[in-house]
């Protein structure tokens, strides 16, 4: 019956499906990971200090300093997402003038990129009103907020008028939507982007979506499959970080809490 009644509310209320998500998450893991916030902050971020992304694509954003979706502290430290660093840092270089991150959260990704790509337009998206709030202020604490359009749903419609043909990035999480979003016959300017896609844990569902997104752009882009590894300490660059953790710490402050079988897809124009 939940199930059920989750399937009907993500096809006809999404909005309304996230932000009670989001509401019941905050505060479950604001107490969740409240104390290991603390341990942290006191090693790494003395006398009350604002957090500061300590190593990765992103070290030296500024970074909120209370807990969203799930732990924070990866972000904090740099590790969140480790196998990605690669593309991040490949996604840079290319230097597009448009990057669209669908499924934005707090902006660790739009903010991130925008402070290393000087030069593009970044527009989030985001159907959860207080995910959007503090994605405007971060932006605005790494002073990007004019080049960061911050927006509710993304549907085909607006995708297409957003793109940029030949200059845009997506980065896109949005726990199943990509099935209907991600279509080359609704949006068919998709065929000249790059794309960065979670295509989260490994159930049925999402493995059929994989499947679907490979049938959907094998022609026209080269497509890396990139698996998540062993979370806890995958920490890179870290300098002094581990030292001034110690090991225990940082096992607890670097494990994202994912389950097992995540995976993105980074699909490249041919």
């Amino acid at each position: 019956m939940k199930d059920l009644l989750r399937k009907l509310l993500s096809e006809r209320a999404p909005a309304f499906l996230s932000t009670y998500r989001g509401f019941r998450n905050r505060l479950r893991d604001k107490s969740a990971f409240e104390e290991i916030n603390r341990a942290v902050k006191r090693a790494v971020y003395p006398k009350r200090a604002r957090p500061v992304v300590a190593s990765g694509p992103f070290k030296g954003m500024v970074y909120l300093d209370e807990t969203l979706w799930g732990p924070i502290t990866p972000k904090w430290l740099g590790c969140y997402e480790a196998e990605l660093h690669a593309v991040i840092e490949a996604i840079i270089k290319i230097n597009y003038t448009r990057i669209i991150n669908i499924g934005s959260a707090e902006g660790y990704y739009a903010v991130g990129l925008a402070k290393r790509c000087p030069s593009a337009e970044v527009f989030a998206f985001d159907i959860d009103s207080w995910s959007r709030r503090q994605c405007r202020k971060l932006a605005r604490l790494n002073h990007v907020d004019r080049r960061v359009v911050v927006a509710g749903n993304c549907p085909p419609v607006v995708l297409c008028d957003t793109i940029r043909r030949g200059e845009t990035v997506i980065v896109c999480d949005i726990e199943g939507g990509e099935a209907i979003l991600l279509d080359p016959l609704s949006v068919p300017d998709l065929s000249c982007c790059d794309l960065l896609v979670e295509v989260h844990e490994g159930s049925r569902e999402s493995h059929e979506i994989e499947m679907l997104l490979n049938g959907r752009f094998s022609s026209t882009h080269d497509i890396t499959r990139i698996c998540a590894g062993d979370r806890p300490g995958r920490l890179t660059q870290q300098s002094d970080l581990d030292g001034r953790l110690g090991q225990y710490l940082t096992a607890r402050a670097t494990d994202e809490k994912r389950g097992d079988g995540f995976v993105w897809l980074w699909l490249t124009r041919q």
